[in-house]
């Protein structure tokens, strides 16, 4: 487990930018973009025992349903030795959580296998998923950030880190298909090639001839065309013709003059007559064609036979019928055929010729398809409320609402996806939106919009920007800042008037809490800590170097010291509106105190914690974050 870095973010009370902000929520309905139903999916029980992510997301194709489950192991204990410097080898693991998933293409989703996202290694490891479901409607390779939150047990309490993994995942344009051929891509933006292939093609006997029409007097006969160009969009249909004829005998010739199988028989004593009476048979598969006599020729040709081929492997007999004697009956011929055309057979000794195979249209199948070229949408500029930002401040990016937007950030990091047209950051960084065509999925890139961090305050302002020099508060502060004094009377704050108020130092002439307000050239501000002034002579119990609260910032919890307490001491926690949200009132302390004050059920932000005893008034800021 790596190291876990906190980041806290807080906004000072006074002098805040007046932003107005307007932003236009947009539904668009569309592929079920709106999933209300959980993902389907469940731990891969061969993930047992893995380290990280356990598989990887597989390829989605646009426009089409996309479902896949990542699966984690979460052993018992976990190898502690490297993060604690060998302090311990390993450690209870006690929670393991998935806090967030980014990076998604438009249209998917994700959720746990459990509704909690929240899974208990004890007391044998188990183990968790991530369940991605939907529709994407853009195509491109993206980075799918999950972030997981691992908890141990260690003898100084739980102790937990965030670890992120990242995911590629690849979603392709789809192919067109149907009862004739198939195409890719079945739709682009723009223009495309489109590839297409035929999906029937009948094995001989018969053969399959392909006829292509692809509008505009486009046409190709063949099996495989070559890509065409769809250069502007519109919806173009494409017809593919394909043709099943069968092989068909269509005549035969045979020649037996010259050989003397056939003659010397009482009826032919003169071979050189050429009188054979020729019975031929032409067989294929399980049935055959046998013609009929053709008397006295040597050399005779039947026409007109069209006979269907039922294989390729033929066969060629024949009977030279005798009156008298026994038929004549030379050897068999044996051979195949491969398609259309003239075959010559030759049996030495005995015979020779040749026939005819010509196709006889058995079927004719023809379908027509659509490709669509959609247009992308138009680019558009980012327009933004702020372009240069202080450190408590935020801007508004927004763009043309009406279509769907994936914003990133620095060209990595997807931040936001879905139908809102704005997006409000605090981060400096380069932004851009992918605007997307709902219906076509169609997609253009806007230019980036630089939001640039501004120098801000020193750190340490808040919390010693001011300090009591004699009956003087001044600041540590140095350079080109504006100033302006504030002061509390333990119900409200007040300005102090120029031009006393608007110096680098004040010297109180009443008692109270004062704070300053100090802005750069830049127009960033923060407000310094709080310091008290009074008029007695009688020991300020709530010196600073009296009293301390922390941690500050905090997460819930604070701890208030102080080591010179001799009176009731009453607490007031406020808002910063003003409002006092809280009270305790402790009563004869005897010197050292220590107080736990729980302020999570409050709402983050800032907030002044009022002491008051015997008189006298501190006032410390916190950040609740």
């Amino acid at each position: 487990m790596d190291d876990i870095a906190y980041f806290c973010k807080t906004k000072p009370n006074f002098m805040k930018r007046s932003l107005l902000i307007t932003s236009t929520l947009l539904f668009i309905h569309y592929l079920s973009y709106v999933v209300s139903a959980q993902c389907p999916g469940a731990p891969n029980p061969s993930c047992i025992n893995t380290m990280g992510p356990c598989g990887v997301l597989n390829d989605g194709v646009v426009g089409q349903y996309y479902n896949d489950t990542i699966s984690f192991w979460a052993p018992k204990r976990v190898d502690a030795s490297q993060q604690s410097g060998g302090l311990f080898d390993s450690l209870d693991f006690v929670e393991f959580k998935v806090l967030n998933v980014t990076g998604l293409p438009t249209g998917i989703t994700w959720n746990c296998h459990v509704p909690s996202c929240t899974y208990n290694p004890q007391p044998n490891g188990t183990l968790a998923s991530i369940n991605f479901c939907g529709t994407p409607i853009t195509q491109g390779t993206y980075t799918v950030s999950i972030t997981i939150k691992g908890t141990v047990s260690t003898p100084i309490g739980n102790q937990s880190q965030n670890q992120v993994y990242t995911l590629p995942l690849n979603i392709t344009l789809g192919s067109g298909s149907n009862a004739g051929f198939s195409f890719n891509p079945s739709q682009a933006c723009d223009s495309a090639w489109v590839s297409f292939s035929p999906l029937l093609n009948f094995p001989l006997p018969q053969v399959t001839q392909w006829a292509w029409d692809f509008g505009g007097g486009n046409t190709y006969s063949g099996q495989t065309p070559p890509p065409q160009l769809f250069s502007s969009p519109g919806s173009y249909p494409v017809t593919c013709t394909t043709n099943v004829y069968n092989l068909k005998l269509t005549s035969i010739n045979i020649n037996v003059c010259g050989f003397t199988w056939w003659c010397g028989d009482i009826e032919e004593l003169n071979c050189g007559n050429g009188n054979a009476d020729l019975v031929p048979t032409f067989s294929t598969g399980t049935n055959n064609w046998t013609g009929n006599e053709i008397s006295d020729n040597c050399n005779p040709t039947w026409n007109g036979i069209n006979y269907i081929l039922t294989g390729t492997a033929f066969s060629i007999s024949m009977v030279e019928i005798d009156v008298i004697s026994a038929n004549d009956i030379p050897p068999v011929y044996t051979g195949s055929v491969n398609g259309p055309g003239t075959y010559s057979f030759t049996y030495p000794n005995y015979y020779n010729g040749t026939f005819q195979i010509s196709l006889s249209l058995a079927n004719q199948i023809i379908v027509t398809d659509t490709v669509h070229i959609y247009q992308t949408p138009a680019i558009d500029t980012i327009a933004s409320t702020l372009s240069a930002l202080c450190n408590y401040e935020s801007t508004t990016l927004s763009i043309t609402p009406g279509m769907m937007y994936e914003w990133t950030l620095n060209d990595t990091a997807v931040v936001q996806t879905g139908t809102a047209h704005t997006y409000t950051t605090s981060q400096p960084g380069s932004y851009t939106v992918r605007i997307i065509d709902p219906i076509s999925g169609c997609s253009v890139l806007s230019p980036p919009a630089i939001v640039t961090a501004l120098t801000n305050i020193p750190p340490g302002f808040p919390n010693v920007g001011i300090s009591m020099n004699g009956s003087t508060i001044t600041t540590a502060l140095t350079g080109n800042y504006t100033y302006q004094w504030l002061y509390y009377d333990g119900i409200q704050y007040s300005t102090i008037p120029a031009p006393e108020g608007t110096q680098a130092s004040y010297t109180p002439s009443f008692n109270g809490t004062y704070c300053l307000v100090a802005t750069n050239s830049f127009g960033c501000y923060d407000t310094s800590n709080c310091v008290s002034f009074y008029l007695s002579t009688e020991e300020n119990p709530f010196d600073a170097n009296h009293v301390v609260v922390f941690p500050n910032p905090t997460d819930g919890i604070i701890n208030l010291t102080m080591d010179y307490v001799n009176d009731d001491i009453n607490i007031r926690i406020i808002n910063i509106t003003g409002q006092v949200v809280s009270t305790i009132q402790i009563l004869n302390p005897k010197g050292y105190l220590n107080q736990v004050i729980d302020l999570s059920m409050l709402s983050k932000g800032m907030y002044w914690i009022e002491l008051e005893s015997s008189g006298f008034r501190r006032t410390e800021k916190v950040i609740l974050h």
